[in-house]
């Protein structure tokens, strides 16, 4: 194993990558391919490393074969920075056409990707098959919850109004504990849904957030106990445990 910056026009696509349902019969019907399947979000991977660059912690895995190097972990990563360099390498079509206006900026692209470079796939299979496979009992990439995902906007700003309601039920300690130690049942996307409708607002007292920030114009104890109905709801199971609220339900 090494690792070597590579530059794009050199690097092939794998033509087994498992996101063809066909192998392709070429490098260029590689790219038409995963631009078929991909579509708008080969332009959104465009966009991205065309404002921000290429991941830095993320880098390519490539098989090292008679001289060639073929990408096996990072083909939409590379479909993109091919389409960047030349969107005329496929056949005009509408995702060619997007990112033929991305480059009418006139934007640096990245002309070489940092590779980790191997001469044997059984080396590598473990780390792609980790990473494509799920969470894997923890081994694998675990992605974060939608209350995870609020409380990361929250620190950069974007605190939703799901985000600043459970932050009152842990920090509120009139709260009873069956619902501030049952928080992880509780659908951040629901909670979002209820408070951005204007009638729930209005029947908890709470108003809408000119600086995102939501008031409550209730008196405390009227707004607990207003809104522990609501949880109590949003709490409720079936015999095996699971959670059987839904917004329609309100």
């Amino acid at each position: 194993m090494k690792v070597e910056s590579i530059d794009v026009n050199t690097l092939l696509l794998d033509l087994e990558n498992s996101r063809y349902p066909e192998t392709p019969d070429s490098q260029e019907d590689a790219i038409k391919k995963m631009v078929e399947l991909q579509g708008d979000r080969i332009v959104s991977l465009a966009k991205d490393i065309v404002e921000h660059g290429l991941d830095p912690s993320e880098r390519l895995i490539v098989l090292e074969e008679d001289g060639s190097h073929i990408v096996y972990e990072g083909n939409r990563r590379v479909t993109a920075l091919k389409l960047l360099h030349d969107p005329d390498l496929i056949e005009e079509n509408k995702v060619t056409l997007k990112i033929k206006k991305i480059l009418q900026s006139k934007p640096n692209i990245p002309n070489t990707v940092d590779c980790v470079i191997y001469d044997d796939e059984e080396e590598f299979e473990h780390w792609v098959n980790l990473k494509h496979t799920g969470y894997n009992s923890g081994a694998g990439r675990v992605q974060w919850t939608g209350q995870e995902v609020d409380r990361h906007k929250a620190k950069h700003g974007n605190t939703s109004f799901g985000n600043q309601l459970l932050s009152f039920i842990h920090t509120e300690k009139s709260i009873p504990e069956r619902i501030s130690g049952n928080t992880k049942k509780l659908s951040i996307t629901n909670i979002n849904r209820l408070l951005g409708t204007k009638n729930v607002r209005k029947s908890l007292g709470v108003e809408p957030p000119v600086t995102g920030v939501l008031y409550c114009y209730e008196e405390k104890e009227n707004f607990i106990r207003k809104i522990l109905i609501i949880l109590d709801c949003m709490l409720e199971t079936d015999d095996k445990g699971k959670v059987l609220f839904t917004v329609d339900r309100m």
